[in-house]
């Protein structure tokens, strides 16, 4: 099958996504008073944590926590031959599919920023980017 150069382009911005996005936890101090909690600090890309939750692992693990078949590090990898158009692993045909989802969160988050910023400037009056007038006199 031969990627398409759209297909070529999403991969290199999930590329860029998850090189840029990772899952962070650290620990706070309970608000009982004793030990910690852990609290997310940073989470993974929207479409990575769906790709992840779509393959759980095939092995039974004694953890309570879910196990997923994904590798960041093969997903990466897998990434990086799409974005050269190259579509030969099980690996990147998974991918693909999770390719018109990641462009339709992008158009989405595209629109709510120009929604937003198209009410600031009609809330303002002006079209000012700043409440500050002064910051554009001549």
């Amino acid at each position: 099958m031969k990627v398409t150069k759209r297909q070529r382009d999403a991969a290199k911005a999930m590329l860029a996504e998850l090189e840029a996005k990772r899952l962070v936890v650290d620990l706070a101090p309970s608000q009982r008073g004793q030990g910690s909690i852990r609290v997310v600090m940073e989470q993974n890309a929207d479409w990575y944590q769906r790709f992840c939750r779509d393959y759980p692992a095939q092995r039974k693990h004694d953890r309570a926590n879910f196990q997923t078949a994904i590798s960041r590090k093969t997903t990466i990898k897998a990434l990086r031959r799409l974005a050269l158009g190259y579509d030969i692993t099980e690996y990147t045909h998974r991918l693909l599919g999770y390719i018109p989802g990641f462009l339709a969160d992008q158009k989405a988050q595209l629109k709510a920023e120009r929604d937003s910023y198209r009410k600031q400037k009609t809330k303002l009056g002006h079209g000012f980017i700043s409440e500050d007038p002064d910051l554009y006199a001549f």
